[in-house]
């Protein structure tokens, strides 16, 4: 019965070179172990969890002492805000201020261009 199967799987093996077939022992199913609790093995789960509650009281207190009050957000937020519309404010009125004063100066322009091209005849007007 051997000879037949070691037979069938060197011929299978021939026909199929990429299969892999692995002949291997099942791994045994862990021990099941017996933990007696000695006064030392207590302790150190005790000393374990101890150390486990001050980390997360650690990082409690860590949360609460760095919150800071949202009143000083606002605070410097409206400050922000009043800031810029001021800056907003003071560009408006420095274009309005160039645009006057360009369009003053155009209509100056105008007036020498039309003073050049049309003179008066000052003899007619009287």
């Amino acid at each position: 019965m051997d000879k037949a199967r070691r037979q069938a799987e060197i011929e299978f093996a021939e026909a199929h070179p990429f299969t892999i077939v692995e002949h291997g022992k099942p791994v045994p199913a862990p021990p099941t172990a017996h933990v007696r609790l000695n006064t030392a093995a207590i302790l150190r789960e005790d000393a374990v969890y101890k150390k486990k509650q001050e980390q997360e009281a650690a990082t409690l207190k860590a949360y609460e002492t760095e919150l800071q009050d949202d009143s000083e957000y606002q605070r410097w937020k409206a400050e922000m805000l009043e800031k810029d519309e001021a800056t907003r404010k003071e560009e408006v009125e420095r274009r309005r201020d160039v645009m006057e004063a360009e369009a003053q100066q155009a209509r100056e322009l105008r007036e020498v261009r039309v003073q050049r091209h049309h003179p008066i005849d000052r003899t007619q007007c009287q």
